[in-house]
């Protein structure tokens, strides 16, 4: 067995990622090559796949479903199903957005220091940003 090295940017805390979730994944795809045959002989819906076991975790609450999901939508990036798919790193200037637990959708930081920081300022101030002081 082989290990995948995860190479880590040091500022960045570990709690930013979970390597428990990515091994879950690892190990499902292993059983599923056993259970179902190799990804490139496959003939499925990933997308639709994915969005049944998003489905699924939001009816039930059960986190494996998300591993499930997450590994419908790797397939994808491996035989997509998008005619001319290709991979480009884009910025955020490319980026849809987040979705808010309120339903906003936009770009914002999640704190008012991050979002301050995003657009240029310090943790605590913004030169002609979104926000003048914490709090505002």
């Amino acid at each position: 067995m082989s290990n995948i090295i995860l190479k880590r940017t040091p500022k960045i805390p570990e709690t930013e990622f979970s390597p428990a979730f990515v091994q879950g994944m690892l190990e499902k795809m292993e059983m599923s090559w056993v259970k179902y045959g190799p990804v490139a002989d496959s003939h499925l819906n990933n997308l639709a796949s994915a969005q049944q076991r998003i489905d699924k975790y939001i009816a039930t609450g059960n986190t494996e479903y998300l591993q499930d999901a997450s590994n419908f939508i790797m397939m994808e990036f491996m035989k997509p199903s998008v005619e001319d798919a290709y991979f480009k790193s884009t910025d955020s200037e490319e980026s849809p957005g987040r979705t808010f637990a309120n339903g906003h959708v936009g770009p914002e930081a999640n704190t008012v220091g991050q979002e301050n920081m995003r657009l240029g300022g310090s943790h605590m101030r913004t030169d002609g940003g979104h926000y003048k002081h914490e709090g505002d």
